[in-house]
């Protein structure tokens, strides 16, 4: 059965994860409105050693992104367990990254609307020879050491080059698996089979997974966190009683429009 949520003393510090997720900030990623992974780690540390936070709520909309950093901060989240509530809130979708990230916490919770899982890894090889033969341009690569280039778009991906990435992807995805086995106290083949085999699952569904605790909307989570009280969002979008690192990182989004993609 899942734990109760029972309102904290002090504040509730709220962590935005929205959009694709990246290691670090580039220009590519605030354009796309996402949300760097060392943010993510500086934020949640701060929020741990403030005694005036009597809980985090880290509250998703994300896709997922780049595998860089997850696996570190997912075994940090997951390590600070017990030390004060740690929730993670689907509102609306916590998928591939964003759901390993989300179930390092003591609780997942999902909106009634919301998505999560998309438990897979993949690597995307474009093969552009045919186009470029067809514009007339032709590619000469000059490199030392034998892989160097293998996995250039000007030519077709070898089976050689093909193996060497199902490698990592397999390696990636056995990190991804064993860590949901751990966060979420399960084994390997039920995440295999069970956690939609590379499909985002509805809340029903994830609930009966065992991929989520519990169904609510994220004002209800901050209603029962709060005793009730109103969340107090302002028109700017920030949450009362957050601390300045959920700020900056909110004044950060205004700045650019998130592109929605999976």
């Amino acid at each position: 059965p899942a734990k109760a949520i029972r309102a904290v003393k002090g504040k509730v510090g709220v962590i935005p994860v929205w959009g694709p997720v990246q290691q670090r900030m580039s220009s590519e990623l605030m354009k796309a409105g996402g949300t760097p992974l060392d943010f993510v780690s500086r934020a949640f540390d701060r929020m741990m050693s403030d005694p005036s936070i009597g809980a985090i709520v880290m509250h998703f909309d994300s896709p997922g992104g780049s595998s860089f950093g997850v696996e570190e901060l997912s075994t940090k989240i997951y390590n600070a367990r017990g030390s004060k509530p740690i929730y993670s809130m689907a509102d609306s979708c916590a998928a591939s990254a964003a759901y390993w990230l989300a179930t390092s916490a003591d609780m997942v919770i999902c909106t009634p609307s919301g998505l999560v899982g998309s438990v897979g890894v993949y690597i995307m090889h474009i093969d552009e020879s045919k186009a470029l033969a067809d514009a007339g341009i032709a590619v000469t690569m000059v490199s030392a050491a034998k892989y160097k280039t293998e996995l250039a778009s000007h030519a077709p991906l070898s089976e050689d080059a093909k193996a060497n990435l199902q490698r990592h992807v397999d390696a990636i995805y056995e990190s991804f698996v064993g860590a949901l086995k751990r966060n979420r106290n399960t084994t390997v083949d039920n995440v295999r089979t069970g956690y939609g085999q590379g499909r985002v699952m509805n809340e029903t569904d994830a609930l009966a997974a065992g991929m989520c605790d519990r169904c609510m909307s994220y004002e209800d989570l901050m209603a029962r966190l709060t005793g009730g009280g109103s969340t107090g969002v302002s028109s700017a979008g920030m949450t009362a009683g957050v601390t300045d690192a959920q700020a900056a990182m909110d004044m950060m989004r205004m700045r650019s429009k998130w592109r929605s993609g999976a």
